[in-house]
């Protein structure tokens, strides 16, 4: 059985699904606030900056060199807001 405090091995793949899955969600909340009558364009910047942010990190995880310090992020930041994000889903 595996403690709270213990991490679950994951690929370097499936740590870039998961960034994509948080890419997804910037991505979402940028075309539901352009769709809005007076966007937030702060807001928007803001986001599609995280996105090109995100991006970068999926790359970074397919280089072998930077690829554990990417699947150790994706455990200790995406994948907690990704859990968060579900539990109001």
């Amino acid at each position: 059985m595996i403690s709270k405090t213990e991490l679950v091995p994951i690929t370097h793949e499936t740590a870039i699904e998961l960034i994509g899955q948080v890419i997804a969600h910037y991505t979402g909340l940028c075309e539901q606030e352009k769709k809005q009558p007076f966007p937030d364009l702060a807001s928007i910047v803001q986001w599609e900056i995280q996105v090109y942010n995100l991006q970068q990190e999926q790359r970074a995880c397919r280089l072998l060199s930077t690829r554990s310090l990417m699947i150790k992020k994706v455990h200790t930041v995406y994948f907690p807001f990704l859990k968060n994000l579900n539990k109001y889903a």
